[in-house]
């Protein structure tokens, strides 16, 4: 049987090539055949590249599939905001999170001749007040009973569209239907939720998913904040009481370094590149404080990076 060692140098690289860092990582460990062949530098690029180039290019899939809005249906895009971060069971986070999915939804939607103009705030108002809505009848008809018992789930579609127009302000029909939601659209987004409560709900929605301890747990290396609460502070205002994690350095060094796309400040800070590792967590603040990493290294933790 040929095996790997077997091969002309060439298709050893070509092979190893094809590997997920760690794979590699561990066939230098336990081989000095192939760990002289992964530390030659002339090697580096051909056994490499293409691995990182995979995982920055999954890295911007999945911001993109978030972030990326135009042309994407509301409801949808709705849809992609919240599964990323799952529902919040803090229901005073709901106004941050519906104010800057709102704002970076219509950005994207809108016409850019009526951008930052009183008509956009109009718009954005009745998206908030729209989305909302939606948040809460998420809950209501998911949530756990034993925990939530004053919550009344929805218990059939007319029930849902009942509710969900209600967050419509009547002078926003006009906005609502230029903007793609329609009275069928909502109603299939009911009938979804009605038959899967829980399709927004990431796994970590439980009462660890309430903030600080869900992010303290993600290893941030953007910054990332929450609310754990807000207050009225007159009659049109509120107080949050803001947690903010800050990454390591600024945002924009993790982008540069390891050459992927930096998360929109329109998210405002709802989202955040994390370590799946503590290793990794470590390595790269050791690179920020100016320490070398070798390439592979570099691809170790590229596969490693998790946008949550």
């Amino acid at each position: 049987m040929t095996t790997l060692l077997d091969l002309p140098i060439e298709l050893e690289i070509k092979v190893l090539s094809e590997l997920p860092a760690r794979d590699i990582q561990r066939y230098r460990r336990v081989c000095k055949h192939l760990r002289d062949i992964i530390d030659e530098k002339s090697n580096a690029n051909l056994l490499l590249q293409s691995a990182q180039a995979h995982s920055r290019a999954k890295i911007s899939r999945k911001l993109a599939h978030v972030t990326d809005l135009a042309g994407v249906d509301f409801l949808e895009a709705f849809s992609r905001w919240l599964s990323r971060r799952a529902i919040w069971l803090v229901p005073e986070s709901h106004q941050v999170i519906n104010t800057a999915f709102c704002a970076h939804w219509a950005k994207q939607a809108m016409p850019e001749s009526i951008n930052a103009t009183p008509e956009m705030e109009e718009v954005e108002f009745a998206l908030q007040w729209f989305s909302d809505t939606l948040l809460t009848l998420h809950l209501d008809t998911w949530s756990d009973f034993s925990r939530h018992p004053t919550r009344v789930r929805p218990a059939t579609i007319d029930e849902f569209m009942a509710n969900a127009l209600l967050g419509l302000p009547r002078s926003a029909d006009e906005d609502m239907e230029r903007l793609g939601i329609t009275a069928q659209k909502l109603r299939q987004y009911g009938k979804e939720v009605l038959a899967k409560p829980d399709r927004l709900a990431a796994s970590i929605v439980t009462q660890k998913s309430i903030p600080p301890d869900v992010m303290l747990s993600k290893r941030p290396l953007t910054t990332i904040t929450s609310w754990l609460a807000c207050r009225p502070n007159s009659d049109h205002d509120y107080v949050f009481q803001e947690l903010r994690l800050n990454g390591l350095g600024d945002d924009k060094w993790l982008s540069t370094f390891l050459e992927i796309p930096e998360i929109p400040q329109t998210c405002n800070h709802l989202f955040a590149y994390c370590a799946g590792t503590d290793w990794t967590y470590r390595r790269l603040e050791e690179a920020e404080q100016g320490q070398a990493l070798t390439e592979l290294e570099k691809t170790a933790i590229l596969e490693d990076i998790i946008f949550y």
